[in-house]
């Protein structure tokens, strides 16, 4: 469906805003960039590590968030 879609969304007290459903599907991630040009925000689509699931084959997504969490810990403790 990429393009032509149009829809309001209203932002809450705590400054949030939710993404329709069929606009994430449509590009199958919850991970979006905001980028302020001249008089428009924009919202680009980017694509998470469990996007590139399949991508790589040997990729166990168990063990690397493990050894993730492993390196921010050891940067945060130095």
């Amino acid at each position: 469906m990429v393009g032509g879609f149009v829809e309001n969304v209203s932002v809450d007290k705590s400054g949030r805003f939710v993404i329709p459903k069929k606009v994430r599907a449509e590009f199958d991630t919850n991970v979006f960039s905001v980028e302020v040009e001249k008089d428009a925000i924009v919202l680009r689509p980017k694509k998470g590590l469990r996007g590139l699931f399949g991508t790589f084959p040997d990729l166990d997504m168990k063990e690397f968030e493990k050894w993730k969490r492993e390196e921010v810990e050891r940067e945060n403790s130095s």
